[in-house]
């Protein structure tokens, strides 16, 4: 799926990625996780219900990324599994461009031929940019939830 006038490209993230995909992944998610270990896993053996796209700028250059997951349920939807937004990101000199909204289409799309009737996601309240993001890829606000936690 190119994007309009730009080169871009959003398609299934592959092998050659990897490395590209680690450093957006760590640029989202900088304390969590073993992302190399995570990745390597889901090339080696891609999940059934779960896709990574990516959007490439240029060769080997990649300005974004979106993971969805099948989930039994979310807060606010009716079907049951649903496809969730696991992560979404784009690089900031790529916002405001319409390029986390064409990977949101890109992954509605994957969703509906999975037979998904709805798409999900989540923001942390004081995320703005993640808010909006989801507001301008046409997300509706379902909920807003606390969580709690007790060490045991």
């Amino acid at each position: 799926m190119r994007g309009p006038s730009t080169g871009e490209d959003i398609r299934p993230v592959g092998p050659a990625d990897r490395d590209e995909w680690l450093r957006l992944r760590g640029l989202l998610w900088p304390d969590d996780g073993d992302h190399a270990g995570e990745i390597d896993a889901y090339l080696a053996a891609p999940v059934a219900g779960a896709v990574v796209l990516v959007l490439e700028v240029a060769p080997g250059r990649l300005g974004g990324f979106i993971e969805i997951a099948e989930r039994a349920h979310a807060e606010g939807c009716v079907t049951s599994p649903v496809a969730y937004v696991e992560g979404i990101f784009v690089e900031a000199p790529m916002r405001r461009r319409g390029a986390a909204r064409r990977l949101v289409d890109a992954g509605a799309e994957w969703a509906r031929a999975a037979g998904h009737r709805e798409l999900a996601s989540d923001a942390y309240a004081d995320n703005r940019t993640g808010r909006r993001l989801h507001l301008d890829a046409g997300f509706e606000e379902v909920a807003e939830i606390t969580c709690f936690r007790l060490a045991l």
